[in-house]
């Protein structure tokens, strides 16, 4: 078998996507005590002050890793340099899902995932072996990328609205899943739409948060 050459430093590794030395350097980045609301780091695994005040639309938050290289070089790769084979090594970095009715990745706007050519969230999710439903969440709104904005509060505003549920997700438990998490607008914009129509419960499941 011809070796493989590792997605981040280009070394040779004989089955995986990565070497050890890289996979050693993404561990640096794992998230210990994570408020389990919102995945900020924390002194210990209590809800942070900030979520006791201003709680998200979601129970908990599932997350492992800081958003910041080399995870960034891999996410974007995957993202927009069409290196979808990096799905399966981003799953296997992803946490372990909880247990729920149904398992929802962030829905792109048909616009956008024509252009990308596919949705991120639900090929992660379809690697986890999660089986993502599709059509209970819908992007209506084909809004500027938020990563294109200033602030928390202009993404917010940007998001709002972007999304519609159907009401067969009444009374159902939803598992939202995503690959990173960094002012949280879609997510929070995702979860506010699934409770407004009838969610029991809301769960967020992402790779990496911006901290």
């Amino acid at each position: 078998m011809l070796p493989l050459q590792c997605m981040l430093c280009t070394a040779a590794t004989t089955n995986k996507a990565l070497c050890l030395p890289c996979r050693d350097d993404l561990d640096l980045l794992k998230l210990h005590t994570p408020c389990p609301r919102c995945g900020m780091p924390q002194t210990d695994a209590a809800i942070c002050s900030e979520c006791t005040r201003h709680p998200p639309p979601w129970q908990r938050l599932f997350v492992r890793y800081q958003y910041q290289a080399p995870l960034t070089m891999l996410v974007l790769q995957y993202k927009f340099g069409k290196r979808w084979q990096l799905a399966t090594t981003l799953a296997e970095l992803m946490p372990t899902a909880p247990a729920a009715d149904v398992v929802l990745p962030i829905p792109l706007h048909s616009a956008r995932q024509h252009w990308r050519g596919f949705n991120q969230a639900h090929e992660l999710a379809r690697k986890m072996q999660l089986r993502p439903a599709t059509g209970l969440l819908t992007r209506i709104v084909n809004t500027p990328p938020q990563t294109t904005l200033p602030d928390k509060a202009a993404r917010r505003k940007n998001i709002r609205g972007a999304f519609v549920a159907d009401s067969a997700v009444q009374d159902l438990s939803v598992l939202l899943v995503d690959d990173v998490m960094t002012s949280g607008a879609t997510l929070f914009e995702a979860a506010r739409t699934l409770k407004k129509a009838g969610c029991k419960t809301v769960n967020v499941l992402i790779l990496a948060r911006a901290v």
